[in-house]
């Protein structure tokens, strides 16, 4: 009788990957993000993981580029890359409110409902502020700064210093109410894996810390789908609400924070790392071919 083999997985094509930082990162917090959790998977799987801050020494040894650059405008950072084969998220060069919010307000457009001021760059500028950076934010409003955004009643009531501050944003509040709660949505994109969790809080500033549930979503709109599409956003994530109005995106994050695993069946800790591991194989199709970088199509 001939002897049975168990069926086996395709092989691994091993490659070089460069996780792409910027020039001024920190070394030390690289273990804050998820693509840290990601290299250390590839690298357990025999890929030759590096980590590059110069645009140069990532294309003369990487086979796939992750630009992973912490800060909203990176685009001296994805210049040099274009003539480099497989770059992921060189696309995505600016993520500053301004640029790529729907929901931004001039003076004189017609919206009658609340406001919220933000900060234009992401993160309330936190990134550029650890990169030493300069940011606009030398006069920041006190309470600002303490509270991240601001929710005034009516674009008349904004007051005029933060109306005119260069470093800040006006934008349509448009929540997505559940009973007496707020939710938000984030959709997680890499590659051709796909997630998507709906945190609800008490707040109208929902948060992973103040969000007392959350769950999974099965779809994701297609207003959505079409921002990422056009924006090149290989790795990352979109925040979004729905409400009457439509779908309306107010967040791009193309550097995601590191996650914790889950630990004895706890719900706010959502993913094993054996989910883990199987969404960061995306590279593997990236490497054959099977799916090319979104930024090659724009």
């Amino acid at each position: 009788m001939p002897p049975i083999f168990a069926a086996q997985s395709p092989p691994i094509t091993l490659a070089n990957i460069s996780i792409l930082w910027h020039p001024r990162s920190l070394r030390w917090r690289r273990k804050y993000y998820l693509i840290s959790q990601h290299a250390g998977i590839w690298a357990e799987e025999g890929h030759a993981v590096r980590h590059h801050c110069h645009a140069a020494d990532a294309m003369r040894w990487a086979d796939a580029i992750i630009v992973h650059a912490d800060a909203s405008e990176v685009k001296s950072v994805v210049e040099p890359l274009s003539d480099h084969p497989l770059v992921l998220n060189a696309g995505v060069a600016d993520i500053r409110k301004s640029a790529m919010s729907d929901l931004v307000l001039k003076p004189g457009n017609d919206w009658r409902g609340p406001v919220v001021v933000k900060t234009d760059l992401n993160n309330r500028g936190f990134p550029e502020r650890w990169l030493l950076l300069k940011s606009g934010f030398a006069h920041w409003n006190t309470e600002l700064r303490s509270r991240g955004y601001l929710l005034f009643s009516s674009f008349a009531e904004v007051p005029e210093a933060l109306l005119n501050h260069p470093a800040l944003v006006v934008e349509r509040f448009e929540p997505q109410r559940e009973g007496e709660h707020f939710t938000t949505t984030s959709a997680t994109f890499f590659g051709d894996e796909v997630s998507c969790i709906q945190l609800t809080a008490a707040e109208w500033q929902v948060k992973q810390e103040p969000a007392f549930a959350w769950k999974r979503m099965t779809e994701i709109p297609e207003a959505v789908l079409a921002k990422r599409e056009a924006l090149g956003l290989d790795y990352g994530k979109i925040d979004f609400t729905v409400n009457e109005r439509g779908t309306h995106i107010f967040d791009v994050n193309k550097t995601i924070g590191r996650i914790a695993f889950i630990e004895n069946g706890e719900q706010i800790q959502r993913m094993s790392k054996s989910r883990l591991r199987a969404r960061g194989a995306v590279i593997e199709r990236y490497l054959s071919g099977e799916i090319t970088p979104l930024s090659r199509g724009k």
